[in-house]
């Protein structure tokens, strides 16, 4: 309709200068003219009034890097820090990179492998180059602003260990529980019973559990940590440990006792976990917590 007034126009104004009457489909009217100009000005002034609305988003985009190869299609998580409203994005990780419209907020991002078992996230570390050197795994406040993009928001740290990488909001981690398993041995022809116990090296936390006598596996559940695990003697404060010499297969040149530390994930189960080592320093490991 737009153009049609427009032609109209140009075409009575043609007319006019040439002193000739418009027939427009309604001869007689004196003030078709004037009318067909008004409506054009009209129109022009309502678009000027009403510009276009600004835009109520923004664009975030980034890389989202795989720590080895095959690995699943994992869940983009961008979280606002205040208002904890969360926004998912299912990755392919053969597309590398992503692209999301963010309402205006302050956000940090971070994924997840299916069942929560194994997560990244844009940290300090990414920012450092990722080597062996880039040890602060804490994560990145970035700013999204209406009508601009974010740039460079690369999910590409894999390395933090459990804690680093925090769960969606709307998720109980009491429902994320791994175990440690392996198998257990004694210097005689029988296995006593005993108390297996897995201790939290950052806290005062530890877990165990109890076996029956000649009982030659074990398994415990904990949550996502990273443990030192031993076993007891039940009664008792003689113990097997598991490090560096069940490692080096328990042999007399096998002289480093370095307790191994047992890294547990999200609904991971970690096996060969033996606590074998019965011959090293006693007098350095930790009391039975069942006594």
């Amino acid at each position: 309709m737009r153009k049609i007034i427009v032609v109209l126009l140009v075409l009575s104004l043609a007319a006019l200068a040439c002193g000739v009457t418009l027939d427009t489909g309604n001869q007689g009217n004196a003030n078709t003219d004037d009318a067909v100009a008004t409506s054009v000005a009209a129109t022009l002034a309502a678009e000027q009034d009403n510009p276009p609305p600004d835009p109520q988003t923004g664009t975030t985009t980034g890389k989202m890097c795989a720590p080895f190869e095959g690995f699943p299609p994992d869940s983009l998580y961008l979280e606002e820090v205040n208002t904890h409203e969360l926004t998912e994005v299912l990755v392919d990780q053969g597309s590398g990179t992503y692209s999301v419209e963010l309402s205006p907020g302050n956000y940090i991002a971070y994924a997840w492998m299916p069942e929560y078992t194994f997560g990244g996230s844009y940290s300090q570390a990414v920012l450092c180059g990722e080597g062996g050197s880039c040890t602060d795994h804490s994560l990145i406040i970035f700013t999204v602003v209406a009508g601009q993009t974010t740039s460079n928001i690369d999910v590409c740290d894999w390395d933090g260990g459990p804690g680093s990488v925090p769960l969606p909001p709307n998720v109980d981690p009491s429902t994320l529980l791994g175990s440690i398993s392996g198998s257990l041995s004694y210097p005689s022809e029988f296995i006593p019973p005993m108390v297996v116990v897995a201790y939290d090296v950052n806290s005062q936390d530890y877990y165990l559990v109890t076996t029956e006598q000649n009982q030659g596996t074990y398994t415990i559940e904990v949550p996502p940590g990273v443990y030192h695990v031993y076993s007891y003697v039940e009664g008792d404060n003689y113990s097997g440990a598991y490090n560096m010499a069940v490692l080096c297969g328990l042999d007399v040149s096998c002289t480093d006792a370095t307790m191994i530390e047992v890294i547990v994930g999200n609904n991971l189960n970690v096996t060969g976990i033996d606590p074998g080592d019965w011959y090293s320093d006693q007098e350095s490991r930790p009391p039975n917590p069942n006594n």
